[in-house]
């Protein structure tokens, strides 16, 4: 059954990496903020995240992006880390935000969803994120910060 499970979350897992590269997700754009940072908590890495202009409202913003950290200890599976993509808005300068991605550690991987939230400045920005793994291998959560790399033009 271990081994079921394994393959089932790496199979998802890759199915989850395939679509979700096929997916535009505006980060190429040529008006895109850049803003990059690092996510302390129950996980240590960085998140990066691009703001694009959303056309149809004023004051809001798409964003996408990632977020990568190791692990030091998710429940009693031991160390491991994190690896998940980021999609949200920002309106009037307040971030909400969905992760999705995949755990990996010592026993298995898994498939992981969550969420983010916080507020933007003009130069920086900080908030919670906050995931849950889909195989009940932990609930993770801490904060983030970031500050702006480059301007739009």
């Amino acid at each position: 059954m271990k081994k079921f499970t394994f393959i089932f979350s790496l199979t998802l897992f890759f199915t989850f990496l395939f679509l979700n590269n096929c997916v535009s997700t505006k980060q190429n754009s040529p008006t895109s903020d850049v803003w990059n940072g690092n996510i302390t908590g129950q996980a240590i890495g960085i998140i990066k995240i691009f703001l694009n202009d959303d056309n149809g409202s004023a004051g809001t913003k798409t964003l996408s992006g990632e977020i990568v950290g190791k692990i030091s200890s998710a429940n009693q599976y031991g160390g491991g880390s994190i690896d998940g993509k980021l999609s949200g808005i920002v309106t009037n300068n307040m971030v909400k935000g969905k992760i999705t991605g995949n755990a990996s550690v010592s026993d298995a991987d898994s498939p992981i969803t969550g969420h983010f939230s916080g507020e933007l400045s003009e130069t920086s920005g900080s908030g919670e994120w906050f995931v849950q793994a889909s195989l009940d291998l932990a609930r993770l959560k801490g904060r983030w910060s970031i500050k702006k790399q480059s301007l739009s033009k």
